[in-house]
């Protein structure tokens, strides 16, 4: 049981660091994408998430804050710095000089599970949150 909690552990801070709901925290564990398959239902699925959450609360505001520097890759008003990295319409300046694109961002209605919000997007379908911009920063 020890190897299967620290399996568990494992993906939980390979994958719910970068803002994964239970859903996919459940599929990935089923899948067997990070290591062997793990059977685990929706419910511990969101226990886990929940346990990370309240465990890490710096984590999730840092998803906040970047969710809200998106509107300065949309707006393409003043640049933002935030820390060693700069934001700028459609990029995201790093302290090396590169930057990462993100081009046509835009916000739609999306709905999911009956409930409607909006949510972002970039380069036509691909979603846009705090979380994904994290993960692909680091």
């Amino acid at each position: 049981m020890e190897g299967f909690e620290r399996f568990v552990g494992k993906v939980c801070i390979l994958g719910l660091g970068y803002q994964m709901g239970g859903p996919k925290f459940q599929h990935t564990l089923q899948a067997g994408t990070m290591g062997p398959p793990v059977d685990i239902n929706l419910e511990d699925s969101y226990a886990c998430v929940n346990a990370y959450r309240s465990r890490f609360p710096c984590i999730k505001d840092q998803w906040a804050a970047f969710h809200d520097l998106i509107k300065v890759l949309w707006g393409g008003g003043v640049p933002v710095e935030y820390g060693p990295i700069t934001f700028t319409k459609g990029r995201v300046w790093l302290p090396n000089g590169m930057y990462l694109r993100y081009p046509g961002v835009h916000r739609r209605m999306v709905e999911k599970d009956g409930w409607e919000r909006m949510s972002w997007f970039y380069n036509g379908n691909n979603k846009l949150y705090g979380g994904l911009l994290v993960e692909n920063i680091v």
